[in-house]
């Protein structure tokens, strides 16, 4: 039984490795376009407008839609993909993510920018929690890549849940999968708080 247990946890964390990977590409492609998006919203002219309209586009636009449509792009052209990617779902949800990251990071990245304006550097380094607030959403978000053949954390407790016959032990796994995923994020956050409020007093 306790061989039994081990297992099961290291299987759950090979999987949750999965969606911190998922969460940290995404997040790393949402700061390689947000910010570069945000800069062409703060100037005036042609380029601000373009700018704000592809934002509210790449905000609006469903992931689990765009996760579909690009899937069936890569799946098209996968005697290209192959050459250099040898696992399509995964990338193809890293994508769509990335999407929604670069609108809600730009969004963050512009109210730094204002802050920075206003010479109110307290307000500016809140960009370091909202970023982590990007971080835990994306990887919240990233179990929808269980729809595709992705297999994390949460596609992984469920599967364990479904083989599991006793309905109290069901019940406890998705209990302790979603403490798990609780502690580890309130770990993380109260880490970038600490940090955050040390930045504050340097400041003031």
């Amino acid at each position: 039984m306790p061989d039994t247990s081990m297992s099961l946890i290291a299987g759950f964390l090979y999987a949750f490795r999965l969606n911190i990977e998922v969460g940290l590409y995404a997040l790393l492609g949402g700061v390689l376009f947000g910010f570069p998006l945000t800069f062409m919203r703060v100037r005036v002219g042609w380029t601000r407008v373009l700018a704000e309209g592809l934002t509210s586009l790449l905000r609006a636009f469903p992931v689990f839609v765009l996760m579909f449509v690009l899937l069936g792009v890569l799946s098209d052209s996968s005697h290209l993909i192959h050459q250099y990617v040898d696992n399509i779902p995964k990338i193809t949800l890293i994508l769509a993510l990335s999407a929604y990251a670069t609108a809600v990071v730009s969004d963050a990245a512009q109210d730094c920018w204002q802050y920075v304006q206003q010479s109110d550097t307290t307000k500016a380094i809140l960009l370091i929690p909202n970023l982590f607030r990007i971080f835990t959403i994306l990887v919240m978000a990233s179990s929808i890549g269980a729809a595709i053949g992705v297999h994390d954390a949460v596609s992984y407790t469920l599967s364990i849940s479904e083989a599991t016959p006793n309905a109290l032990n069901r019940i406890w796994l998705v209990f302790l999968a979603t403490l798990f995923f609780v502690a580890f994020f309130s770990i993380i956050r109260l880490s970038l708080y600490l940090v955050v409020q040390r930045l504050s007093n340097r400041f003031h």
